[in-house]
């Protein structure tokens, strides 16, 4: 596994409040404007800091590792652009490029060192080869006003000249596999599950048009079952994503539909654990993220898993009876009060399981919804 180890180990110190993506303002300052691409100790940006480079090809990117000498200040940042072989700018789509859609990444340095991914198959760029991937390192000031550049260092990569399929969506994928291991937990698959997946890569990555309908098939065909490798493979992709962030989207499909089983909270578990987190820490989590497993609304209802519509239906009237208003008029306050909670949980369970959505198996899984 090498260095890449490091990630999903340390990920769970970070869990701080973040937004997905990147987003770059003016505090870069136009770092890069000032120089022809150039480093070194004469470039108009600032001396190279003689940055250690490294990177590991997944088959769809380069994550990189930036490691830097010990004199370098605390609460440095990386920025990050890319020029291709011919030195133009390589485009790229959201989370990955500033507000023009040129490549640019920002990440902070965290014990002299600082990670970033380069999907190349979601990139657009005119000369395959070797690209020049230009680094600058800047440091904020002390009185909070506009960082300033402290050295400007460089890295080649190569860009394949056939990129894999897929672009984007094949780079998001292992989180649509996280989204997808929750949803299917409790062996059913409910559209406002499949609405908050679609509407959350929509929101954050500004899927539109035919990559929408690709989302929609790569959703079905997720693969739920290797819960810690796509924990892995999602913090290789997006290195800048905080551990609170994913399991903070985790929660949300939970609670979705409603409802939140038994089981959608033991894939969140299993997240947690796969981030590093002790026993403790995973059950101060689950409590953070406010995730108490309810009843299992076939349960509710005393039906089995595959009940018909009509199976349904005659077994949630025959629950409400036991609990209508008339029946329970002459009794003390508190059993009333008891019986509208119990008919608010057959509610929601018969909507739970009215609203279920056919989708297709996880792959390399029998059916299970």
């Amino acid at each position: 596994m090498s260095w890449i180890g490091k990630i999903v180990g340390g990920a769970i110190g970070g869990m701080v409040a973040g937004p997905f993506g990147v987003a770059i303002g003016a505090g870069l300052g136009h770092a890069f404007d000032a120089t022809d691409g150039t480093t070194g100790p004469g470039s108009p940006g600032g001396p190279a800091l003689g940055i250690d480079g490294s990177y590991e090809d997944d088959g769809l990117g380069h994550l990189v590792l930036l490691s830097f000498p010990p004199t370098l200040p605390a609460q440095a940042t990386v920025v990050a652009i890319l020029h291709d072989s011919a030195g133009e700018t390589v485009r790229a789509p959201a989370p990955w490029a500033d507000s023009h859609g040129e490549f640019a990444v920002v990440t902070e340095v965290v014990k002299g060192e600082a990670l970033l991914y380069v999907p190349y198959t979601a990139l657009q760029y005119g000369a395959p080869g070797v690209a020049s991937l230009q680094i600058a390192t800047l440091l904020a000031s002390a009185g909070g006003g506009e960082s300033s550049v402290i050295g400007l260092d460089s890295l080649d990569l190569p860009l394949p000249r056939v990129r894999p399929p897929g672009g984007r969506l094949a780079v998001l994928q292992p989180l649509i596999d996280l989204g997808m291991a929750v949803a299917r937990a409790d062996g059913k698959v409910r559209r406002p599950e499949i609405k908050l997946l679609k509407e959350f890569f929509r929101g954050s990555f500004n899927v539109q048009g035919e990559e929408l309908n690709r989302l929609r098939e790569a959703i079905k065909g997720a693969n739920s079952g290797d819960v810690a490798g796509a924990v892995e493979a999602v913090f290789r992709r997006l290195p800048g994503l905080t551990a609170n962030d994913l399991l903070e989207f985790l929660a949300a499909v939970a609670r979705s539909d409603d409802h939140v089983d038994a089981a959608e909270v033991a894939v969140i578990r299993q997240v947690a654990k796969a981030l590093g987190a002790t026993e403790r820490e995973t059950a101060a989590t689950i409590a953070d993220l406010n995730l108490t497993a309810q009843e299992a609304p076939h349960t509710v209802l005393g039906v089995s898993r595959d009940a018909s519509a009509v199976e349904l239906k005659a077994a949630y009237r025959e629950r409400m009876k036991a609990y209508h208003p008339d029946r329970v008029a002459t009794l003390p306050d508190e059993f009333q009060a008891l019986a509208h909670t119990k008919s608010q949980e057959i509610r929601a369970a018969y909507e739970a399981l009215t609203s279920e959505c056919p989708v297709s198996p996880p792959t390399g899984e029998s059916r299970r919804h």
